[in-house]
């Protein structure tokens, strides 16, 4: 009786034993799989969160009209009617002294000063294209430069030289 119960013991704990190797292999499996989960996590999460735009190089304005900031009522800027090439007019907002130097029915070309950066910005509406040109140039239009007036050879094609890149912020 007592070799029977030692033998049945013996089988159950060599059972036992073998179970836990093939639960560490599991185990490590999960593991893997769990990196790889959140990797990709990782990924989702840059691809639908915020990002920072870096944006320079020089752009040519069609110039319709020159008025007064009537939306905020502030003397020190003018809005401007303007538009890029083969686009729509919009509105953009300048400081009276670049204003003080333009002409209506004229094409000037502007600059985006050094270091020109827009902060939390939707990737996807970026990404899908639901972002125009006309919508980063009023962002920013407190660093745009005014050039001179345009020469024949920034008009057309030629007149929006933008470059927009990603900022990498895993600095934050």
């Amino acid at each position: 009786m007592k070799k029977m119960i030692f033998i049945s013991l013996i089988f159950f704990l060599s059972l036992g034993l073998s179970g836990c190797s093939s639960e560490n292999k599991e185990i490590e499996y999960l593991k893997k799989q769990n990196d790889a989960l959140k990797t990709q996590l990782e990924k989702m999460t840059i691809q639908t969160g915020k990002i920072d735009l870096k944006i320079s190089g020089r752009l040519t304005l069609q110039l319709y009209n020159i008025s007064k900031d009537y939306e905020l009522g502030d003397d020190d800027y003018r809005t401007l009617t303007v538009s890029l090439f083969q686009s729509a007019p919009f509105l953009l907002r300048v400081h009276k002294t670049i204003a003080s130097q333009l002409k209506v029915d004229k094409i000037y070309t502007f600059q985006f000063k050094e270091d020109t950066t827009i902060y939390n910005i939707d990737y996807f509406a970026y990404s899908s294209g639901y972002i125009f040109d006309d919508w980063f140039i009023k962002q920013c239009a407190e660093d745009i430069v005014l050039v001179g007036e345009a020469k024949e050879s920034e008009t057309g094609l030629e007149s929006n030289k933008m470059k927009i890149e990603v900022v990498d912020n895993k600095d934050k």
